[in-house]
């Protein structure tokens, strides 16, 4: 008992030692960590000392062109050009980055410039202080290994410094990275009532009263597949420019961007919520006083306060489509406005390339069975006829509810296998239309003639085209459908059947 105890012990003695060597070792190794980034601060030189206030002008090589950039009203100004949209964020960073620039090297005693092309530098920087002190700096060659300028300040031709890329990043854009560029108009998907596009190929896309979509070739207007003339308009939320080109845009530009003479014009008619303007207008006021009073009456009648719908204005927005920018990428304006802008081909490939058939509606013959009086089937030369009743009945709190119920041949048919049935025949959607004068067979497997509560009937015809496809006749359009789809709804159709013969054997044992 007594070598156990003893041995335990140790063995907190020894815990107590190897944690203390733990803590000792996370120390130093600490230590040196901070040690170490403290030498690094050290080894940091400062080339620049001046705060980006202090700043007043800024002037350097954009494009190979000099350009200077000066404050204004403690706000930048392109010098040459006073209306040019100068990006305020872009230029305070770039002066930040250049007030205060830090070499992680210096070489002194140079001889030779030539060594790190600062001979012919491929930017100078030149800055100017509130108090008219003016700095130079040259920049030089890259070194690609260590990713750092070589550099050198005012006349100095004895000292270069090395200084990272990322400090001369905001000097080597192009004109209009220091630009502030317009946002595409935001536009909600809701609000959308109708697209139009005008190019190679031309095609509307509009929206009814109830929210269901068209598409027209100019000619012929026909139902659009809704979840492709939603995408499109959605689009719209997303749009944006990918670069900015110009904030005002001769007519020669123009012509040159391919924007006189557009490859294409997408055109967008909206709502738009309209603020109302105050006036003091003693008509209006009163008007408007009479109004709250009639709303109080009201409440009180009801005990509730009727939101008062949002005014919406008509607006209409044109994209001008122009010529190929860089590659991947079309000049585009908007409006009236001489402002260009690219815009990616993957963004706008959403409207055009396309016509009125990529938006076409593929479902055969969607018709709710709320609206079907009766169905009239020809299969394998028999033809049946199945009625849909209606019985309205109430609930305990006097709420109308319709029920159906489906009778073929006199006898009433399981709801769930016609249901069944039914969902097929009025979902079936098809891979593709082909052209109205295909050829098809003679006969066809299966008619289905769906007459209307509104005296309407629409007839569907089903064709067997070869191993792939059905051919669907509906409303003189002819659809390629896949062949497992229509011989499922076939089946369906026959199990409905079968459940008839077997009460009628039933019936007449």
């Amino acid at each position: 008992m007594k070598k156990k105890t003893v041995k335990m012990v140790l063995a907190l003695v020894s815990l107590t030692v190897l944690c203390g060597t733990y803590v000792g070792v996370s120390a130093y190794v600490s230590k040196q960590e901070e040690a170490e980034s403290s030498k690094e601060e050290e080894k940091q030189v400062s080339v620049t000392e001046a705060s980006a206030d202090e700043i007043e002008t800024v002037k350097f090589l954009i494009d190979k062109q000099e350009i200077t950039f000066r404050k204004k009203e403690d706000l930048w100004v392109k010098s040459d050009d006073e209306a040019f949209p100068v990006s305020q964020d872009t230029l305070n960073n770039a002066a930040g980055m250049l007030g205060d620039l830090k070499a992680e090297r210096v070489l002194k005693d140079v001889d030779d410039l030539s060594e790190y092309g600062l001979d012919s530098p491929v930017n100078t920087i030149v800055f100017k202080t509130k108090d008219g002190e003016e700095t130079t700096i040259k920049v030089g060659a890259e070194n690609e290994s260590v990713s750092q300028y070589y550099v050198k300040k005012n006349e100095d031709d004895k000292t270069v410094y090395l200084v990272a890329n990322a400090s001369l990043t905001p000097f080597m854009n192009s004109l209009y990275d220091y630009a502030e560029a317009g946002t595409f108009p935001e536009i909600s998907s809701e609000n959308i009532k109708a697209i139009q596009v005008e190019g190679e190929t031309s095609y509307s896309l509009s929206a009814d009263e109830n929210g269901v979509w068209y598409v027209s070739d100019g000619e012929n207007q026909e139902k659009a597949d809704s979840a492709k003339a939603t995408s499109a308009a959605s689009s719209f939320s997303t749009l944006e420019y990918a670069s900015f080109v110009n904030y005002n845009a001769s007519e020669e530009e123009m012509e040159s961007y391919g924007l006189n003479k557009p490859y294409a014009n997408i055109i967008l008619d909206y709502e738009e919520e309209v603020s109302k303007k105050e006036t003091d207008n003693l008509e209006v006021e009163e008007k408007e006083s009479e109004e709250a009073e009639n709303t109080e009456e009201k409440q009180g009648e009801t005990g509730e306060e009727k939101e008062e719908e949002p005014e919406m204005a008509d607006k209409s927005l044109v994209i001008h489509v122009g010529s190929e920018a860089e590659e991947g990428a079309r000049y585009v304006s908007v409006d009236d406005s001489k402002e260009v802008y690219t815009m990616s081909d993957e963004t706008l490939s959403t409207f055009l390339d396309k016509d009125d058939s990529d938006f076409w509606d593929m479902n055969v013959c969607y018709v709710s069975i709320n609206d079907i009086e009766s169905i009239e089937i020809i299969y394998k030369g028999e033809t049946k006829t199945i009625n849909v009743s209606r019985e309205t009945s109430k609930d305990e709190d006097g709420n109308e509810t319709e029920s159906l119920a489906y009778e073929m041949d006199g006898k009433e048919l399981d709801s769930t296998k016609f249901n069944t049935f039914y969902n097929k025949v009025s979902n079936m959607t098809a891979q593709k239309r082909v052209a109205d004068d295909t050829t098809l067979d003679a006969e066809p497997e299966m008619e289905i003639v769906l007459r209307k509560t509104d005296g309407t009937e629409v007839k569907v015809s089903y064709y067997s085209y070869d191993s792939n496809f059905y051919g669907v006749k509906a409303e003189n359009k002819i659809y390629m459908v896949n062949k497992m789809n229509v011989k499922e709804m076939f089946e369906a159709y026959e199990q409905i059947g079968e459940e008839n013969r077997e009460e009628a054997s039933t019936a007449e044992e």
